[in-house]
């Protein structure tokens, strides 16, 4: 904590403003991490590098037309999940469209032999791993279930990078979980509000960065950075 309040002085009290909501007609500006990857996105057109593929077996009766209005509710909650990005007069926007109701496609296993499940699996994960998503089309995600029998299944999910991460995967699973029980039982799911939207904290960043403090973190690199000499060699082949 001392280590902190010592780099605040140092930085001549520098405190980042409160992130507030932001009324958001068509489009939001992109976070610089968004940024990032859409940059490389148009650096390389087929990159695939940030794709977050994953599988998750279920055991045990399992509800479908409750997980898919499930996943529904979760990306109509979250307005990432909903995302595409559009290029308006040569910039980068976030632009959060309505779904509609989520249908999984599933892919009927129970007739394959145990090695041949296993190799489908592997063959598909490495199929969503390999997809190209067109960042102009939400949702950037994609939802498969392979059924192995009437009591288990895989499900393979994939989203780009571009809307999401691993903290927040952690949350929209768990509240995944709230929703499916909830709608099992006939009751409400419980909670809670979502007071700021990433597009209010992507808003934030583009208006911080015209702010005089954003000239003290500038100046503050530049000086850091300022007599850099030789290079740094690093293999780059593999």
């Amino acid at each position: 904590a001392r280590h902190v309040e010592d780099l605040r002085q140092k930085w001549n009290g520098v405190t980042a403003p409160p992130i507030i909501p932001v009324a958001i007609q068509e489009s939001a500006p992109l976070s610089f991490a968004q940024r990032r990857l859409w940059f490389l996105h148009k650096l390389e057109a087929d990159l695939t590098a940030y794709n977050m593929p994953a599988v998750y077996p279920i055991k045990g009766a399992l509800n479908i037309g409750a997980l898919e209005n499930a996943f529904s509710e979760i990306i109509k909650r979250h307005d990432s999940l909903r995302t595409a990005i559009v290029e308006i007069d040569g910039q980068p926007r976030q632009q959060i469209v309505p779904i509609s109701e989520i249908e999984i496609p599933i892919v009927n296993l129970t007739s394959h032999s145990a090695t041949e499940v296993e190799a489908e699996i592997a063959a598909r994960l490495n199929q969503e791993a390999r997809h190209l998503f067109d960042l102009r089309n939400a949702p950037l995600m994609r939802l498969t279930l392979l059924r192995l029998a009437m009591d288990e299944h895989v499900l393979l999910v994939n989203f780009h990078h571009i809307i999401c991460d691993g903290s927040s995967l952690v949350i929209a699973y768990r509240e995944l979980g709230l929703l499916y029980d909830a709608l099992l039982n006939g009751q409400p799911a419980d909670l809670p509000r979502i007071p700021l939207r990433y597009a209010d904290f992507a808003a934030w960043q583009e208006s911080w960065l015209q702010e005089p403090a954003a000239e003290v973190q500038l100046n503050y690199w530049q000086r850091q950075l300022a007599n850099l000499t030789g290079r740094l060699d690093l293999p780059i082949d593999y």
